[in-house]
């Protein structure tokens, strides 16, 4: 199916009604940056495939998350996520674990009650803060509370939905979790979506700026005199008050003009934050620098279209990918396969074939789509409603370091719990110098969490032994809990 190229971005500097501070964004520090891939795409081949049951909600976009020192990955949905090692694909346990830094060191939640944003360290349990929420929880949605931290950890973003004045707004805060010192801007924008598409919120810059992927404008848009649900991108510069976005659009029409259909699909930031990539529900992938908005380069048309059994409408899917510093970036085509490109000229490096299989079993629809791309240093990671793969230089994988040392588990259980109520583990780790992976196994479950507190409902009544097992990706060690479930309350 052809679908044309036209394209027109509407930039619009919003900073003089909106915000205080001066209008133009401040330029972003360039971060150091790892080595591009070790090989040329054209070398890259199936280094291993770990597949398993559908994850519930694995067609909204999924997330791929590498530890610190490249030994677990972490695939997650907005339903919750699975761990695995990076040298083989070894599924570890699956996980609800909220959002984390990029240290694996701390994680933020959004209370789905009060609304407040807690920060919490995954070695111990403590809290770092608890931020108050910014909207009013008797007239909201969870969905409109969404929080990330700065990849060290040192500051929250959160973005609410501010319904103080006859409107609402979408209200984004930078909190340094140190001093609880907040930047405060209100953004001439609705509030944050949730179905079919999440709006999406990264940080910059330490988290002293942050995109903002995925907020509609207030009222309708018009381009050409046609009314289209056009989503935004933000950026906001936290310290100085300004907001800039950009509308991209093509002519190019879904298959059902729905308001409720998201524009932006997938978002992808270079390592050095100089890039932004999206791929739209039109079937177009587009570049913008995240300092200017300006685009980058020509569209490019990407994606394949499917039935996608969570929105419940046709839709055009391409997850989207760049390299370490840009300098390839990776896309599904209308066939389903993965592509390469050259980022400078656009021109395509490889083609790689999905490595799953048809699903057979009534839980899929249809073959396997790319929800999910990351690039490492020496790879490309592909996740999937069937799993997740790695392709690696020639098929081949670099093997993670090995601490030195072995890792010792010591937990702590409930000796007694009722059928229907949660039983609540603390697993400390002694000897992890990367971050690691707690879970509970019995039977074929096997529930998990990075952090040191995990809740595991248990079976029907009567005793259970249960495998309580830490891995950092390259060392396991385990032990044993024995549990009496007793009938549920009456």
């Amino acid at each position: 199916m052809h679908r044309p190229l036209l394209f027109t971005s509407l930039l619009l500097s919003l900073t003089g009604c909106y915000s205080s501070g001066t209008a133009d964004p401040a330029p972003l520090p360039a971060p150091a940056v790892s080595l591009d891939l070790a090989c040329a795409p054209s070398s890259l081949d199936v280094a291993w495939v770990s597949e398993d049951p559908g994850l519930h909600g694995s067609f909204h976009p999924v997330s791929l998350e590498v530890a610190p020192g490249d030994a677990l990955l972490m695939r997650g949905s907005g339903f919750g996520g699975d761990v695995v090692r990076m040298r083989d694909g070894a599924q570890i346990a699956t996980t609800s674990s909220p959002p984390i830094d990029a240290a694996w060191a701390r994680s933020v939640i959004v209370d789905p009650e009060t609304r407040e944003v807690i920060v919490r360290e995954l070695a111990t349990g403590a809290t770092v803060r608890t931020i108050a929420s910014g909207a009013d929880t008797r007239e909201g949605w969870w969905g409109e509370t969404i929080a990330r931290l700065s990849d060290d950890g040192a500051r929250a973003l959160v973005l609410d939905c501010d319904q103080s004045g006859d409107a609402t707004h979408a209200r984004l805060r930078g909190v340094d979790l140190a001093s609880g010192a907040i930047d405060d801007v209100t953004l001439p924008l609705g509030c944050s979506e949730l179905w079919p598409r999440r709006t999406e919120l990264r940080a910059l810059a330490g988290g002293t700026a942050a995109l903002v992927i995925g907020l509609r404008p207030r009222g309708p848009a018009w381009i050409d005199d046609v009314r289209t649900p056009a989503n935004v991108i933000a950026r906001v510069d936290l310290a100085r008050g300004g907001v800039s976005t950009v509308v991209a659009v093509s002519d190019a029409r879904p298959p059902l003009a729905l308001d409720l259909a998201f524009d932006v699909l997938d978002a992808a930031i270079s390592d050095d934050e100089r890039v932004l990539a999206v791929t739209g529900r039109d079937g177009v992938l587009r570049r913008f620098d995240t300092t200017t908005l300006q685009p980058i380069g020509e569209p490019i048309e990407v994606g394949m279209a499917i039935a996608n059994p969570v929105s419940y409408l046709p839709s055009i899917e391409s997850a989207v990918a760049l390299s370490p510093t840009g300098a390839w970036i990776a896309h599904v085509d209308t066939e389903g396969a993965i592509v390469v490109r050259d980022a400078a000229s656009g021109a395509i490096a490889a083609e790689l074939a999905m490595p799953f299989d048809r699903r057979e079993d009534g839980s899929g629809f249809g073959p396997p789509v790319a929800m999910a791309l990351r690039f490492v240093d020496d790879g490309l990671i592909v996740g999937a409603s069937s799993g997740v793969a790695r392709f690696g230089c020639g098929g081949v994988t670099a093997e993670p370091v090995r601490p030195s040392g072995d890792l010792v588990v010591r937990a702590s259980a409930p000796e007694v719990v009722r059928s229907g109520e949660p039983a609540r583990f603390t697993i400390d780790v002694e000897g992890a110098a990367l971050p690691v992976v707690r879970a509970v196994r019995f039977g074929d479950s096997a529930m998990g969490a990075i952090g040191r507190d995990l809740e595991v409902w248990m079976p029907g009544p009567g005793t259970t032994t249960v495998e309580i097992v830490v891995d950092d990706g390259v060392r396991t060690a385990r032990a044993e809990a024995r549990l009496e479930v007793l009938p549920a309350a009456e």
